[in-house]
């Protein structure tokens, strides 16, 4: 399974890096791409919130592209978000930068996304059910370069497949992401990951009211 999810990330996760220190709105940001002479290009944003990122990513899936790649990195005690797309999977410009960001002090976690072929997802998805912290090392691992993904043993891991059409899925993973569940609240999300409602709610700077969470939302986890 490993060799066959290495496609995911032996390649283009990103941007150039003399953008890198510039300070940019979420709307200067949506202009700034690196394009290549066969027409594929990578482009980032900075700045907004997770959900904005998001969007921004989801904009450039609608354009229609067969074989991007893309992370989405949760920043500053979730407050802030950058991401990072490409159009083309098969670029090896970007895996530095995974690495780059992942490892940035005010960075909470990675989400990283692709297209997969539709015959990989039932062995996957059961992968992921069965032991996803293995699989989520498998899935942000290439033939090419080992990411440096540690994952402590009661660490959240999060995974997301979608449908996309008959020939493909879209998966994303993400380590230290927990999505909220109907019922959770934080103390008890503190006892299942072995922290504490004070850590939460500083890791998570969106959070006002302890007592009030909501099912769907998700919550950084360090």
């Amino acid at each position: 399974m490993k060799k066959i999810l290495a496609t995911i990330v032996t390649c283009g996760l990103v941007m150039g890096i003399s953008f890198a220190g510039a300070p940019l709105s979420v709307e200067a940001a949506s202009a700034v791409s690196i394009r290549s002479a066969d027409g594929n290009y990578s482009t980032m944003g900075f700045g907004g919130t997770f959900r904005e990122m998001e969007a921004e990513v989801r904009e450039r899936l609608n354009e229609g592209h067969d074989d991007p790649i893309w992370f989405i990195a949760s920043e500053k005690c979730h407050t802030e978000a950058e991401y990072h797309f490409s159009t083309d999977k098969e670029k090896e410009d970007l895996s530095w930068e995974y690495d780059w960001v992942e490892s940035g002090s005010e960075t909470d976690f990675v989400q990283v996304g692709t297209y997969l072929g539709n015959h990989l997802r039932a062995n996957l998805e059961t992968d992921f059910a069965e032991n996803p912290q293995e699989t989520v090392k498998d899935v942000l691992s290439s033939a090419e370069e080992e990411f440096s993904v540690e994952i402590a043993p009661n660490q959240p891991i999060y995974w997301h497949t979608e449908d996309v059409d008959a020939d493909k899925f879209l998966l994303e993973v993400a380590v230290g992401k927990y999505v909220i569940e109907p019922g959770d609240c934080l103390s008890v999300i503190a006892e299942r990951f072995n922290t504490s409602v004070e850590q939460l709610m500083a890791d998570n700077q969106n959070i006002v009211d302890p007592d009030l969470i909501y099912a769907g939302d998700f919550l950084v986890v360090k």
